[in-house]
């Protein structure tokens, strides 16, 4: 017969979730009855507790029987009692009764599930998001239950998924905005859309990048633009909307509105302008200045709208704008009252102001700004002006004039959410740097613990993975520091098989369960010269791209190749330089594309995915890479025939460094020498001493720079090498190697930093002129460095 468990019992013998909240009650008991007054009282005032959780907590058998829940829980899942739960089984609440088999299998895999979110189906049929906790438990008869925690997350998926749209819209505007948008630091051009390349008169952004922005000022204003420029980023403060002449690439000179906001760009003052080419509207005013007779001609081509209302607010007159930017034409709206067509929230304060401008002629009312309604059923956002000329013959109306803002709005809203993403690149670039100590420990450890057993121990084959994950970890990293400062390329010679076979369980977790994956690798594949964590990245986008295209299922092949260019000399591929190159080929059986997609696959914030589904930045990525690793892309696909990408990637000439996973450490990387180890985090400093020592090194060590410097001063023997991280407290790297290189002027010195490169720039240290290690490394990176550096 089972032994019965009382609650205390079943919270003490679960799992890890469950301690914690044992812990937590028992604390919560605590301050809450602080003397007990009766025997068993603790297990029923625990209950109680448990019955005012706002989280769920149940006890199931395996086959899906809920035993106990508590009112959390009940509510949850849309039940009135537990005796209502007992009768029904909880693949019952799933919207899918197979993803409920799914999590047993994952739960009889590992004995626990920790916080996996889940969607639910109350009683009444709707839906919610849970982070379910789950562990599979054993009474003393050797039954098993499945104890869990339920906790409702269906408002922080709602608030994910509208800031993954959000951005999403932002990305598509600024880049496909008709205004043309640029940023420009420390006089040069750093970024341009679309239409500022065209109103410039160039073909491709590229072509502007690093330019000076000065040289497209007309000379009559450019004293007028480096004041201006000065003053706003002195004062921080948007500039006013300037009116300016610009010279476009061909020589043209072209009238334009420009306004401009203080940003920061790689955490430089850097401004961002939004210019409008005005020069038909200016060439319009200059007309009808000199002939009033060109009225007429001119409101026909005015952008902005023109209407006339009598007193009611009926159209008696509309300029042709209406519409291109409304969709009405002019017979369509006459006689018909505008406000029909103002948002209902907007109306009563249009009216509002129609009618205070009613009350005295030739009055201007003030800028106003409302939504009305399209032809095709959307709203567009204006902004009007009216004039009383009731009173003017010529008139007899209130004149509107009125400006389609909808694009600008938007573009506002944008600009704040980019403001955002900064702020989130700035946090990366942080968090990276503690991932970097934390994987320089993890690596260190991993290697000191492998030169300590033996190589047939079962254990040594789970250090090495140990160290694999930790070396693929700071390969993620570097990818967070890209996000955050466009961290340069480490280009190595690689192998793609060896890219290829280390992804391929990942890979597999990638895909869905019904694709079908077959990855076949040339045997005598050349070498290349890329950066790893690039070209992974390369792999990675492209696999998510196929798995996408095949919602239904389908086959993906990974291949690779060696090729001659001249195998390969066909109209399509004309751009291939000659030589030799390894192909990376990766094809699947989904939907295909048609021309249109594919002329534009390659473009930064392009998708075909709905909102929400995908930011359209990881083909141009995929594309940028292969570019900057100098090698080619092509796409091959027809509507409903799947795609074939195809990368060429160059041949290396020189040969791949020698295997370093070998803990045998050559006889070069030895040394007797003295060296100084100033570091201020205390476990990266102990493995750093310990690496050094089993070099054979003798190691002083020190907390801060001025540590360091009071060490060096008592210290008689001579020091060989200053080892210390870039930025301390109190006396920084550079701070401290200036000290002691005068003390000592042949002292060698060797930097190291988990920072951004921008950080380590700010305090002096460059890499190109000083010894620099970059954390995370591993020990025989190290003591290679080192070695280098005495030795040089």
């Amino acid at each position: 017969m089972r032994k019965h468990l009382g609650l205390d019992d079943y919270i003490t013998r679960s799992a890890h979730p469950f301690k914690v909240l044992r812990k937590s009650m028992r604390h919560i008991w605590k301050e809450c009855f602080p003397e007990p007054k009766a025997p068993g009282s603790h297990e029923s005032r625990l209950q109680s507790l448990l019955e005012r959780l706002n989280v769920g907590v149940f006890r199931s058998t395996l086959d899906g029987k809920l035993l106990e829940a508590n009112p959390s829980c009940l509510r949850m899942l849309g039940l009135r009692s537990i005796e209502e739960a007992r009768e029904l089984n909880l693949s019952t609440f799933y919207p899918d009764p197979a993803d409920r088999e799914k999590l047993m299998a994952l739960l009889r895999e590992k004995g626990m599930l920790h916080e996996t979110e889940v969607q639910l189906k109350r009683l009444d049929g709707t839906t919610f998001w849970v982070a379910l906790t789950e562990s599979l438990e054993s009474s003393e008869d050797g039954m098993f239950y499945i104890d869990g925690l339920m906790e409702d997350i269906t408002e922080r998926k709602k608030a994910e998924l509208a800031l993954r749209e959000s951005e999403e819209r932002y990305r598509r505007l600024v880049e496909l905005s008709p205004e043309a948008i640029g940023v420009h630091c420390e006089g040069k051009i750093v970024y341009i859309n679309a239409a500022g390349v065209k109103l410039l008169g160039g073909k491709t952004a590229e072509e502007f990048l690093g330019e000076p922005v000065l040289q497209f000022v007309h000379p009559d204003y450019r004293e007028l633009v480096i004041g201006r420029i000065q003053k706003m980023l002195q004062e921080n403060c948007k500039s006013d909307l300037i009116e300016e002449k610009f010279i476009r690439k061909d020589g043209k000179v072209i009238d334009v509105e420009v306004v401009a906001i203080p940003i920061q760009y790689d955490n430089k003052p850097a401004v961002q302008v939004l210019i409008r080419d005005v020069t038909e509207r200016k060439r319009m005013e200059r007309e009808l200045k000199r002939r009033e007779q060109r009225f007429r001609q001119l409101i026909k081509n005015a952008s902005d709208i023109i209407a006339v209302l009598n007193p009611e607010g009926k159209v008696l007159y509309g300029s042709p704008s209406i519409t291109s930017r409304l969709g009405y034409q002019i017979d369509d709206i006459k006689d018909r009252t505008v406000f029909e067509l103002i948002h209902e929230d907007d109306r009563d304060e249009v009216w509002r102001v129609f009618q205070s401008t009613l009350k005295e002629p030739f009055r201007v009312s003030g800028l106003t700004e409302f939504r009305l309604k399209h032809k095709n059923g959307s709203y567009r956002t204006l902004e009007a002006i009216a004039k009383n000329l009731l009173d003017d013959p010529a008139i007899k109306g209130v004149v509107i004039n009125a400006r389609d803002i909808t694009e600008r709005k938007e573009l506002e809203e944008q600009l704040f959410q980019s403001q955002k993403m900064e702020a989130i690149g700035r946090l990366a670039g942080g968090i990276a740097h503690d991932f970097n100590n934390l994987l320089t420990a993890i690596t260190g450890y991993s290697e000191l613990i492998l030169q300590s057993i033996d190589p047939d121990d079962p254990v040594y084959e789970d250090v090495i993975e140990i160290k694999k994950s930790a070396l693929r970890a700071a390969s993620l990293t570097r990818q967070l520091l890209a996000f955050s400062r466009k961290q340069v390329m480490q280009p190595k010679i690689i192998n793609l098989n060896d890219i290829i076979s280390d992804l391929g369980k990942l890979l597999k977790r990638l895909i869905d369960e019904h694709i079908e994956l077959t990855i076949n690798l040339a045997p005598d594949l050349v070498n290349i010269k890329a950066d790893p964590s690039q070209i992974e990245q390369v792999i990675m986008n492209l696999v998510v791209n196929a798995r996408d295209a095949m919602t239904r299922g389908g086959r993906l092949t990974i291949e690779t190749e060696n090729v001659h260019i001249q195998e390969y000399h066909q109209p399509h591929r004309s751009d291939l330089m000659p030589g030799e190159y390894a192909i990376l080929r990766i094809q699947d059986t989904g939907v295909g594309m048609d021309q249109n997609v594919k002329d534009r696959i390659f473009e930064p914030f392009f998708t075909t995915k709905e909102h929400g589904k995908g930011t359209g930045l990881g083909l141009s990525t995929v594309y940028g890479i292969v570019k900057q690793s100098g090698g080619f892309i092509y796409v091959h696909s027809e509507p409903g025939e799947g795609t074939v990408f195809e990368i060429f990637l160059p041949r290396a000439e020189d040969e791949p460094p020698k295997d370093s996973e070998s803990m045998d450490l050559p006889p070069t990387l030895r040394g007797h020498e003295t060296i100084l180890v100033v570091e201020d985090e205390p476990l990266l400093r102990e493995l750093t001493r310990r690496v050094l020592r089993n070099f054979g090194y003798r190691v002083l060590e020190a907390e801060d720079g001025q540590k360091a410097l009071q060490l060096f001063e008592q210290h008689t023997e001579k020091v060989h090498l200053l080892l210390t991280d870039v930025i301390l407290p109190y006396l920084n790297g550079r701070e401290l190697s200036e000290k002691l290189c005068h003390m000592q002027p042949d002292l060698k010195v060797l930097f190291m930093s988990g920072y951004t490169d921008d950080a380590i720039l700010s305090h002096g240290i460059s890499n190109q002129d000083h010894a620099y290690i970059q954390k995370p490394f591993t020990a025989y990176e190290l003591g290679l460095k080192v070695r280098e550096v005495l030795e040089n």
